[in-house]
């Protein structure tokens, strides 16, 4: 059998009709014996996902929880450790604090990745199921003292705090009538909420907003954008080294310092993470 065909045939009897149901799998976790089990359908153990640093397999023997959702939404930790690298980079040239918000933080991979980079990093889920998972993953992982994490709107949160953190970070989750098809572009009004209208908001608070999307983003909205409000873009398209397209991830950074656009493709490899990220827990 074609491997993307039982790729989707293992994720469908995992999560059933996700059109019906967009948030199936968000109040479950997805079994080490699963993680392992589609990591082979893609090709073998190392086609595993990566999570916290590690195989999704062995975070969760190494007792982290990774929801059947948060396991779908994301290429795993290898992007999300280049973007905090990459931002803490910015912030510390502008000479401001590292703190950030993750208003969407799911399972709070994104927030470890920020947390092991420095950050202080306030993250915020709506799901209680998900944000309890959330928060016992960032307590697992030792990095408690940098997180601070709550259970609620994260679209109300942005607009009431936004301005005490030097960058926001959406994380945003897709429309689940959203067919990942990379032949065909991704708008930002595939994203629930709006992606743009989103970063706009986040933008009246802090000068440097990143936006989590797929390799096929519309390049174009984010020019548009970026153009409009006189303000700088940089589209970094994050190729993992080895992995499949799915692995690959893009995040589209707006910066209110400057207005230069540019696209940049970066190679990206798990030795970013692999030795630092082991030690935690």
């Amino acid at each position: 059998m074609d491997r993307k065909l039982e790729f989707s045939l293992l994720r469908k009897k995992l999560l059933g009709d996700e059109t019906a149901h967009p948030d199936a799998g968000r109040d479950q976790l997805i079994l080490d014996t699963e993680a392992k089990k589609f990591g082979e359908v893609k090709g073998g153990p190392e086609f595993e996902r990566i999570f916290f640093g590690m195989r999704a397999s062995e975070a969760i023997n190494n007792g982290y929880q990774i929801t059947q959702k948060g396991y779908f939404e994301s290429p795993g930790s290898i992007p999300a450790i280049h973007t905090a690298m990459y931002l803490r980079e910015i912030i510390n040239a502008q000479r401001k604090p590292l703190t950030i918000l993750d208003p969407f933080a799911g399972i709070g991979h994104s927030s470890w990745a920020f947390a092991m980079e420095g950050f202080d990093i306030t993250s915020i889920e709506k799901n209680p199921f998900t944000w309890q998972c959330m928060m016992h993953n960032i307590e697992k992982a030792g990095l408690s003292s940098q997180t601070v994490g709550f259970n609620g709107d994260g679209e109300n949160f942005l607009d009431a705090y936004a301005t005490i953190f030097s960058a926001v970070y959406l994380d945003l989750p897709w429309d689940g009538k959203y067919k990942y098809n990379v032949s065909v572009p991704f708008h930002f009004e595939d994203m629930r909420p709006n992606g743009l209208a989103i970063a706009e908001k986040s933008l009246k608070h802090a000068d440097i907003v990143a936006v989590k999307t797929p390799q096929n983003i519309d390049v174009s909205e984010v020019r548009t954008f970026a153009d409009t409000h006189s303000i700088g873009s940089l589209v970094l398209y994050q190729n993992v080294e080895g992995r499949s397209n799915e692995y690959n991830q893009v995040t589209v950074i707006f910066n209110r310092k400057t207005t230069i656009n540019e696209i940049r493709e970066v190679s990206v490899s798990e030795q970013i993470i692999g030795k630092t990220a082991r030690q935690t827990g």
